[in-house]
């Protein structure tokens, strides 16, 4: 099903009609809104880059991502290929309008649909679980959280570093914070599968 229908693209056509700082015009609301809603539902409520849930996060606090940034490549700002749905620290923190993301950054670019001109996992382009897997566990107010790269691929690696994804990684199953001084890390009450898996993890 097409992100944009007819009446979509009419309203971007005033805009762009009307000059200006086209993504800020109010007429392109509810365009946006339907973009939004759009991507969160296909990411299933998770940030595009860091893979954070977003459910039930206001929409404020979310940011349609123009994966070539608009301020470079304006032609693509409304292409579905090029958008998607992402957390402020990822946007707006860490990618902002960077382009070292690309292996050619001619513009108007070259082979803009093509995944290889892009170092980080393409929303879009690449299937994510791929080239990086983010697992996590939590039984009560334990957590373990980890990124690993698929098969040592350079997009895996490159999107873990670019994102800075090992700030969110965390073990507070080790109360020592990284000294095991009890010989007991898990409770009894855990099932013995998830305690294997949570093991396998750690190795």
């Amino acid at each position: 099903m097409p992100v944009l229908d007819n009446a979509d693209i009419a309203i971007i056509e005033q805009a762009i009609a009307a000059g200006g700082k086209i993504w800020e015009n109010k007429m392109l609301d509810p365009v946006k809104a339907k973009i939004k809603a759009h991507y969160r539902a296909l990411l299933n409520e998770n940030c595009c880059y860091c893979r954070r849930d977003t459910t039930d996060e206001f929409n404020m606090v979310l940011d349609i991502e123009h994966v070539l940034p608009k301020s470079h490549y304006p032609t693509f700002m409304f292409t579905p290929f090029n958008l998607s749905i992402s957390c402020k620290r990822c946007n707006m923190e860490i990618k902002k309008d960077k382009v070292t993301f690309l292996f050619n950054t001619a513009i108007p670019p070259i082979n803009a649909e093509d995944n290889n001109n892009y170092k980080l996992i393409h929303p879009n382009l690449d299937p994510y679980e791929q080239h990086l897997t983010k697992e996590v566990y939590q039984y009560e107010d334990k957590k373990l959280v980890k990124y690993s790269v698929v098969n040592t691929s350079p997009k895996g690696i490159f999107t873990k570093d670019f994102f800075e994804l090992n700030k969110f990684e965390q073990d507070s199953f080790d109360n020592a914070q990284g000294i095991t001084t009890t010989p007991k890390r898990f409770s009894d009450l855990m099932p013995d599968d998830l305690i294997k898996e949570i093991q396998d993890l750690l190795k």
